[in-house]
């Protein structure tokens, strides 16, 4: 699934060199390019059987995955259903960072979404850097300690 995933991610960071440099058919090629690669990407994923525990990619589903890491969950504020694009997006960034014995707040905030994971050892360089593409896609913002993470999302996708 990794070289998968690095054939989209490619493109993308293709593309987005393309369009800063101002060459529009290099950004449309790279754009098609990226689709076909995530057509790929999805038709690979769809053939992989899921096992019946595996958690949807929402903010329902956090409370599985945290079962899994024995991990606490909250959620606060005023709940409500979210973009499919935001609700799949916290799920990520819980995702990402989960460990054994986290502690996860999703709040409901008037202008979107507070996901905080608190957490015994830091998030590694690698896993910011996921996490700040992720929220800069989102038009969020990404706040990081040594005991976790924070990231805001807006309520509507900005790109």
């Amino acid at each position: 699934a990794a070289g998968l995933r690095a054939g989209p991610r490619v493109e993308v960071a293709a593309m987005v060199a393309a369009a800063d440099c101002g060459d529009a058919p290099g950004t449309l090629a790279h754009a098609r390019a990226a689709l076909t690669a995530l057509r790929v990407l999805l038709a690979e994923l769809r053939t992989v059987p899921q096992a019946d525990d595996t958690p949807p990619p929402t903010v329902a589903g956090i409370g599985t995955l945290a079962a899994h890491h024995r991990a606490a969950t909250r959620l606060s504020g005023q709940v409500r259903p979210l973009p499919v694009a935001v609700e799949v997006a916290v799920h990520r960034v819980v995702a990402s960072t989960i460990v054994d014995e986290a502690e996860i707040v999703v709040h409901f905030a008037t202008d979107g979404v507070v996901v905080t994971v608190r957490r015994a050892v830091p998030v590694s360089a690698a896993c910011r850097r996921g996490l700040r593409a992720l929220a800069d896609a989102a038009g969020g913002t990404l706040a990081t300690a040594d005991d976790g993470v924070r990231v805001w999302l807006p309520e509507v996708v900005s790109r």
